[in-house]
């Protein structure tokens, strides 16, 4: 993967997206609207994780944007905004950006960029995040708080184990939890490309 193109987007823009990011279920209603937005410099182990596993060719592919973009002296993981870019493989705009983390009960839930945050931590560094906080109870995300941390976080190379539980999740029924999917509205595709199938990063 070559990144062909690229745009830094700022800090506003992200903060826009993000106001405006409406659940899956009614596009009239804005989780975010009156919540607390920042960017906040993390490590890994200040935020929770909320996915079973990570995969290690998007690991990969996390370490090609990274560097493609150190090269250009941008730093993905010290960024107020976004990035926006193109590759020279399929004819789509991707972003990146920093990894979304919603506090809920007290806790720094991981939304958003668990593999992003664990790449960070194979190679001990500290990332910017968005941190969302004051978030109402009746729009809470469909992730719970992964009960072990990120030490039951399981590694695989490009897929899963057939029947693999890949989250636990707040609402009784898929259709719930579907429902408090949010939507964000980038522009781009904001989950990683799998080299091995054209398929995205599970958030």
């Amino acid at each position: 993967m070559i990144i062909t193109d690229y745009h830094i987007h700022s800090q506003q823009e992200l903060f826009d997206i993000i106001r405006t990011t409406h659940l899956a279920g009614d596009k009239k209603l804005f989780p975010f609207h009156n919540s607390k937005i920042s960017i906040q410099t993390m490590s890994w182990h200040d935020v929770v994780p909320t996915q079973t596993f990570v995969l290690n060719d998007q690991l990969r592919t996390i370490h090609k944007i990274h560097t493609q973009m150190l090269d250009k002296n941008i730093n993905v993981f010290n960024m107020d905004g976004f990035l926006s870019y193109r590759t020279d493989a399929p004819d789509s705009i991707f972003v990146f950006t920093p990894a979304i983390i919603e506090v809920i009960d007290g806790q720094p839930l991981v939304i958003d960029g668990q593999h992003r945050i664990t790449y960070t931590a194979d190679n001990n560094l500290t990332f910017k995040a968005l941190v969302i906080e004051n978030i109402d109870r009746s729009v809470y995300p469909y992730q719970l708080p992964l009960a072990g941390g990120w030490a039951a976080v399981k590694r695989f190379e490009n897929t899963l184990p057939a029947g693999f539980i890949r989250k636990q999740r707040r609402y009784a029924t898929p259709e719930q939890n579907k429902f408090f999917f949010r939507e964000y509205p980038f522009p781009g595709i904001i989950k990683l490309m799998r080299q091995h199938s054209g398929t995205g990063e599970s958030r």
